[in-house]
């Protein structure tokens, strides 16, 4: 499961983000900045002592990812640190910090919200990016990789530059169904395999399955006065599903809830009732690769 937590003012000088609009998400065109170690220790005091509200997290403590939402304003962009020293922090505070997540998701139009990083076309190309992102494998950690499917491509292109980074590609790659794509959902599936195809034979790559029922991906349910079922989500994502297993197998792909994000389209409860029945066809092994052994290869540490 995933936990994110972020800043509510610019950290270096505590500035309210309320009280100034000259704030920027830090990160924008690199693998940068978080909270120092004393605010990261704080942000996630509850995990490690399971307060009421995450007893869950307590209770489960694998495969947990944290990643955080910094602010700063523009006048302290000068003064934070980067990659290496942040990532040693966050290490420094917690045995659970395992890796990062870089939202990238970009499109051309408007009518398509980019990611809160503020990505730039091609980002994951870019020599900035790719210099703070050699330093998750000099420590053993994992990338998540979110964007949308026209950029599918361009993670394919990064994990053939780094073949030893283990990278987690986020929610079948963002398979768009608003905006210019609206309507066209056979036209981008079609395009979608091929892109998924080529991305599974980089074997540092494994796929999360989830994330497929958001207000982006055009299937509609959140505009229903009732939400879906489990039922009515196998017959919208089976065939993502199918693909990407047979594309990385079972040993490489796991499912994820994504939740709350896709609490606008059904209940927690349907959603994994949905996962259980897309795999109800495959075996006790691979059920258990999909259920558990993926995640907690991948990001269980120590």
């Amino acid at each position: 499961m995933a936990f994110g937590v972020g800043t509510a003012a610019c950290v270096p000088c505590g500035l309210a983000r309320s009280e100034t609009t000259r704030t920027a998400p830090v990160g924008a065109n690199r693998l940068t900045a978080s909270l120092p170690p004393r605010k990261v220790r704080r942000k996630l005091r509850h995990i490690r002592d399971g307060d009421a509200r995450n007893r869950s997290v307590a209770r489960e403590p694998l495969c947990i990812v944290v990643w955080d939402e910094m602010f700063v304003c523009r006048d302290c962009l000068p003064v934070i640190v980067f990659p290496r020293e942040v990532l040693d922090a966050h290490a420094a505070a917690t045995n659970r910090f395992c890796g990062i997540r870089h939202a990238a998701g970009w499109d051309a139009s408007e009518d398509v919200r980019n990611s809160h990083t503020a990505p730039t076309p091609g980002m994951l190309a870019t020599p900035t990016f790719r210099e703070g992102f050699a330093e998750l494998g000099k420590r053993g950690m994992t990338f998540d990789a979110w964007l949308y499917h026209p950029q599918i491509a361009e993670v394919t292109d990064l994990a053939r530059a780094f073949p030893d980074q283990p990278i987690v590609f986020d929610h079948f790659g963002g398979p768009l169904g608003i905006g210019p794509y609206e309507g066209k959902q056979a036209e981008i599936f079609g395009q979608w395999k091929q892109d998924v195809a080529e991305l599974a034979t980089c074997k540092n790559v494994v796929a999360k399955l989830g994330g497929l029922v958001m207000a982006i991906n055009g299937f509609g349910f959140h505009k229903r006065e009732r939400p879906a079922t489990s039922d009515e989500l196998v017959a919208a994502t089976r065939d993502y599903h199918l693909h990407m297993i047979d594309c990385f197998g079972a040993e490489r792909c796991m499912f994820e809830s994504n939740f709350p994000v896709d609490k606008v389209s059904c209940s927690y409860r349907v959603l994994w009732n949905s996962f259980k029945k897309i795999a109800a066809g495959f075996s006790a092994a691979e059920k258990a690769a999909l259920f558990h052994d993926t995640a907690a290869r991948t990001y269980l540490r120590g």
